[in-house]
């Protein structure tokens, strides 16, 4: 009778030891907006975690809070169940699912190995030109990443015109997707140790529009001390689809797109605020209604000027981007940037969509001029490098389809891997934090973009082709076998990015999955080759950026 009952006593303390949320229901977490409750979750073999998914961090920016920074969430009563996404913010699209006109859309998911522990966090930014996406474990499924011992936090933020639509002034500052992403971030300060995670060490990392936002997070003042590493795949504040010059006359052209007249910029927002978000999104430009040469300019509704003097609005950003480079006002803290060696071998079938883009091409070669390079058309400097771009990619021939190749590398380097180049040369030049630079060219079986434009002829990895080697991505594709390239590829670039969240550098010592030193920038354009053979070495593109850096050059 004694030895039951000691038995009783000891697993009542064993049981009462075990952590609990408030209501001892170990799935209950406490928020500063109420009670969430999660489910455990699979993440393969002897591997699970908790997941939280759909829980508020904004206010729905609806009537008055249209275009503007967003609030954060009001809160609710009782326990609220978190076991599904939240909505999209509403967009056009088929890959992330369509919302029209419901923008109650400001919520994140939360992913976590063990919610007892101070664990490093890692939140992504999704890409989508900043007009489409969401943060939903559909594409961005968290498997690989807590199964490496981090917490991963994905969110939704506004995209488009409700995104990023600015006049220039006080009645719409603009980069309310930004201030989103900031207010999530405000979150996780908030929030994450009692999700088991570390809010001392925070890395934010995205790719395309994500990589870019996150660029911009590290020029924003007002992201300041939230977040303490970050990785930038495919994108950088300062290439030229990621920043808009002239917003406000891209705010004019939607209303004459929507067929609406205004006497001045608060009649036109008053209007826009009565507008459905279906309405602006139809009337919001395409890819393919981009003038040529697209993606060399800035997609209409992306980061822009915040206006001065707009109190209480946050000064997202208070300069242009390549002045904050070079000025040396952002958040020094280290960081990983790069890009895939093919970004734009999906301009390999540009010309099946628009028959007429050689002719307009060779009819105005001087487009080919970089426009923020701000070459007026006509002068000698403009028809010197076209000249020189027609020799360096094309021979000196005419655009045709017997170039497409050479012209998807043209708009490889023109609209990412310059940029790239440029962003990781002057932040590793100011800063004393490590810069890490990568080029990412594996091709193999889980690079699902390029097989799915039927690009597997051509070499190179395509833009996006680097998300399947870091998510679980529902139902796709069929399961490979462990010893095949392309999981073990997975498994070097899951680990690259986590170490570097957990350590600062993506090659610490001893690691027997990512063996080989990745050494950071240090002035002589130190970068990672992360393809079928994997190596540290100097100038990605080489001759290619050497071109790029010697034209730029010649204009100073």
């Amino acid at each position: 009778m004694l030895k039951v009952l000691t038995l009783i006593v000891f697993t009542v303390a064993v049981v009462s030891s075990i952590p609990a949320g408030p209501t001892n229901d170990p799935l209950v977490v406490q928020t500063t907006g109420g009670l969430v409750r999660g489910e455990r979750l699979s993440c393969g073999l002897l591997c699970n975690y908790s997941s939280f998914k759909g829980i508020p961090y904004g206010k729905a920016p609806v009537g008055e809070l249209r275009f503007r920074a967003p609030l954060p969430h009001e809160g609710w009563e009782g326990i609220r169940e978190a076991n599904e996404h939240g909505l999209i913010c509403p967009q056009n699209g088929i890959l992330f699912g369509s919302n029209a006109d419901d923008e109650d859309c400001l919520s994140l998911n939360v992913y976590s190995p063990n919610l007892n522990r101070r664990l490093p966090v890692m939140v992504w930014i999704y890409g989508g030109s900043f007009s489409s996406g969401s943060g939903n474990s559909f594409i961005y499924g968290p498997n690989f990443f807590v199964g490496e011992g981090v917490v991963l936090v994905t969110m939704n933020y506004r995209v488009g015109a409700l995104g990023f639509l600015s006049t220039g002034d006080e009645n719409a500052p603009g980069n309310y997707g930004m201030k989103d992403i900031i207010l999530s971030l405000k979150w996780v300060q908030d929030n994450i140790a009692n999700f088991g995670g570390d809010p001392n060490d925070v890395t934010i990392f995205g790719e395309s529009a994500g990589g870019a936002a996150t660029h911009y997070l590290i020029l924003s003042p007002e992201a300041k001390g939230l977040f303490h590493k970050a990785i930038s795949q495919s994108g950088s504040a300062i290439n030229p689809w990621a920043y808009q010059p002239d917003p406000e006359a891209v705010a004019h052209q939607l209303a004459k797109d929507m067929g609406i007249t205004f006497t001045d910029n608060a009649d036109l927002i008053r209007q826009l605020r009565e507008a459905k978000p279906s309405e602006m999104n139809h009337a919001t430009p395409g890819m393919l209604d981009y003038p040529i040469p697209r993606g060399h300019s800035a997609i209409p509704f992306v980061p822009s000027l915040d206006p001065a003097n707009v109190a209480p609005e946050e000064r997202f950003l208070p300069e242009e981007p390549i002045v904050l480079m070079n000025k040396g006002e952002f958040a020094r803290v280290p960081y990983v940037t790069g890009f895939n060696d093919g970004e734009s071998l999906f301009n390999i079938l540009e010309d099946f969509l628009d028959p007429n883009i050689w002719d307009y091409y060779n009819s105005q070669p001087e487009i080919m001029v970089p426009r923020t390079w701000n070459v007026s058309k006509g002068s000698d400097e403009s028809i010197s490098i076209t000249n020189d771009i027609s020799q360096f990619y094309f021979a000196g021939r005419q655009l045709s389809r017997d170039v497409r190749y050479q012209y998807t590398q043209y708009n490889t380097d023109l609209m990412f891997a310059f940029g790239i180049d440029q962003t990781a040369n002057i932040h590793a030049s100011i800063q004393d934090e490590p810069v890490y630079y990568y080029k990412f060219s594996f091709t193999g079986a889980l690079n699902l973009v390029k097989q799915l434009l039927l690009l597997q002829n051509y070499p190179g990895a395509v833009h996006a082709d680097d998300i399947p080697y870091l998510f679980q991505i529902t139902s796709i594709p069929a399961p490979l076998l462990p010893n095949n390239p392309a999981i073990i590829m997975r498994r070097l670039m899951v680990r690259l990015w986590t170490n570097f969240a957990k350590t600062g550098n993506p090659t610490p010592p001893n690691d027997p999955i990512a063996t080989v030193p990745w050494q950071p920038v240090d002035g002589d354009q130190q970068y990672y080759e992360i393809g079928t053979v994997v190596f540290s070495g100097r100038n990605p593109h080489g001759d290619r950026m050497q071109f790029w850096n010697e034209m730029k050059y010649k204009l100073h």
